[in-house]
């Protein structure tokens, strides 16, 4: 096209192009143990295309879910933590027969999905999560004076881009 000029497009273009870059690149190139050690990370749940239920007694969540659903019940009583992420999916996790001692982290990740997290009502949920056009929705209430004594406490670790995450307890 005569007389365009791309000179004031090629800024924008490499900040979007490394953004996006960031974003989609696979797992095993970043550091994503945020402070994580354990030995079975790799060996996560991958659920793509279609939808998944069941039980998970192992210490660490590690489940991966890429155009699908991912439904999972908790019934660790040493729960060490793990990692959900989600891409153009979802994942329901039910922690309420889960138990754990102290402060466990639990990384989670959604990119245009959505992730719901049910706790015990007397856990206490720190959200540290980031992100861009997302949304965290506790949909807890917790009693008077659930907190005075605290001893679990789940700190919640991540990203979201355009996803949202919500908390529930029962």
């Amino acid at each position: 096209i005569p007389g365009l000029t791309l000179t004031p497009f090629f800024w924008p273009i490499i900040i979007i192009a490394a953004g996006v870059l960031f974003i989609l690149r696979p797992s095993g190139m970043r550091d994503n143990n945020w402070g994580f050690n354990y030995s079975n990370k790799n060996q996560g749940n991958w659920q793509a295309y279609g939808s998944s239920t069941g039980t998970d007694s192992n210490d660490f969540l590690n489940i991966h879910s890429v155009f699908s659903g991912v439904q999972r019940s908790v019934l660790s009583k040493n729960f060490q933590g793990g990692k959900v992420s989600c891409v153009f999916g979802g994942a329901e996790i039910d922690l309420t027969q889960a138990d754990l001692n102290g402060s466990v982290d639990l990384k989670m990740e959604a990119v245009f999905g959505g992730i719901k997290l049910i706790v015990p009502a007397h856990w206490q949920v720190i959200n540290q999560i980031d992100g861009i056009f997302h949304g965290v929705d506790d949909k807890r209430r917790a009693p008077a004076g659930a907190y005075d004594n605290i001893s679990k406490t789940l700190v919640l670790k991540g990203s979201a881009v355009f996803g949202g995450i919500e908390i529930r307890s029962y």
